[in-house]
């Protein structure tokens, strides 16, 4: 199911802040056609025909123009938001300012799943038998993929994803320190568990999210169904699903309440450098015609 989550949200990744590990070119070139690449994910998940293809492209620019109009300009208050945040003392930053901020990132999700999900519904309640069974084949492919790692041998895991983590962040802060390493770590060795039971779950909502397709409820249910996917990643219902993503949230912020603490005068200023790159490129979208 996650592979079907991150391609209905293509559009979301390729607007959102975390486009900053690109290149300017590359990010505002993604952004000015990320309704062209939405259809493209859409269309590798479901092989859709023309006609299909087409009822798609008209809805999905104008979620993009929307996009532009309405979410670009808070994008910019978050960096400035993040700006100031890392122009003090890390050691002033707390829990409750990350909170907020997450809040922030997750009410600008929750807006475009409000745009994105009435525009999906009528074509998955379209979709044919062939197209179906082709989505199935492409979520088992992705589960095993994207989960692939946690079968190697313990040891061989929190390598593999610390050298992945630390690449990642120095891509924004220019260089991880030991101290930095090793929290990482820990927090790799710490949500293993968590992330052998998300495989399972993310299985079950692939299961249930194929079913659902095959039932043919109608567009205004795979609305809806799609729309609560997109906010929670879930599809079914279950009795832990809610606690265990609360409880991922609090090991996350606490995690990075710890890591921000530690961050030093030269990662505060190359992650200024980058926010200021993305400020500049987004601020250039928004004043385009």
């Amino acid at each position: 199911m996650t592979r079907i989550r991150s391609l209905t949200v293509t559009l979301a990744l390729t607007l959102a802040v975390g486009l900053g590990g690109a290149g300017c070119s590359a990010r505002k070139f993604a952004y000015r056609h990320g309704d062209g690449l939405m259809l493209r994910a859409a269309d590798e998940m479901f092989a859709l025909d023309a006609a299909q293809k087409t009822a798609l492209e008209a809805p999905l620019a104008a979620d993009l123009a929307w996009h532009k109009a309405n979410e670009l300009p808070r994008y910019v208050n978050l960096l400035d938001e993040l700006t100031n945040l890392l122009s003090g003392d890390p050691q002033t930053i707390g829990r409750d300012q990350l909170l907020a901020l997450f809040h922030e990132g997750a009410d600008a999700f929750s807006r475009l799943a409000d745009r994105l999900a009435p525009d999906a519904g009528p074509t998955l309640a379209g979709l044919t038998d062939a197209q179906i069974t082709h989505a199935e084949t492409q979520l088992k492919d992705a589960l095993v993929k994207q989960f692939a790692d946690l079968d190697l041998p313990v040891e061989e895991y929190v390598r593999k994803r610390l050298d992945n983590d630390v690449k990642g962040i120095a891509e924004y802060l220019g260089e991880v320190t030991p101290v930095q390493r090793g929290l990482l770590e820990k927090s790799i060795r710490e949500g293993r568990d968590a992330e052998l039971a998300r495989r399972v779950r993310a299985g079950d909502n692939g299961r249930a999210f194929i079913a659902t397709l095959r039932a043919r409820p109608g567009a205004t249910a795979l609305t809806a169904l799609l729309h609560r996917w997109m906010l929670t990643g879930e599809v079914v219902d279950s009795p832990t699903a809610g606690s265990a993503l609360a409880a991922a949230r609090e090991r996350a912020l606490g995690m990075l309440t710890t890591f921000a603490h530690t961050l030093t005068p030269r990662q505060r200023e190359h992650a200024r450098a980058v926010i200021a790159g993305l400020r500049a490129d987004f601020a250039e979208l928004i004043a385009e015609k």
